[in-house]
């Protein structure tokens, strides 16, 4: 049996994630979810980030919600943020996950 540990802090929170989608930022997604914050989301990849939101709230936990922007779009951006405002209220926690370094190529790594 898996324990999962508990954060009653979180609940009633309202969280921003960026890239929030798939990897690391879905598992940050999910896992505050569980902990019963509303959690919104942005990413790019619209098709694995709505299955993400089915997936959680087929689970019983609060719906997230995703809203697709690019965050290289400052003006893309700022509605994302206020549509998620808008829809989940204050936002109390921000995750900064989203990135895309284009410094160097994967063999130079």
């Amino acid at each position: 049996m898996t324990r999962t540990a508990i954060y009653p802090d979180l609940d009633g929170q309202t969280v921003l994630v960026t890239g929030g989608g798939s990897g690391i930022g879905a598992s940050i997604v999910e896992h505050f979810a569980e902990q019963g914050a509303s959690v919104g989301f942005i990413d790019v990849a619209e098709t694995p980030s709505k299955t993400l939101v089915e997936e959680i709230a087929a689970k019983g936990h609060k719906r997230p919600h995703f809203v697709a922007a690019d965050l290289c779009d400052i003006k893309a951006l700022r509605a994302a943020i206020d549509d998620i405002r808008d829809a989940l209220g204050p936002i109390t926690i921000l995750v900064n996950n989203a990135a895309h370094d284009q410094r160097h190529s994967i063999d130079e790594v």
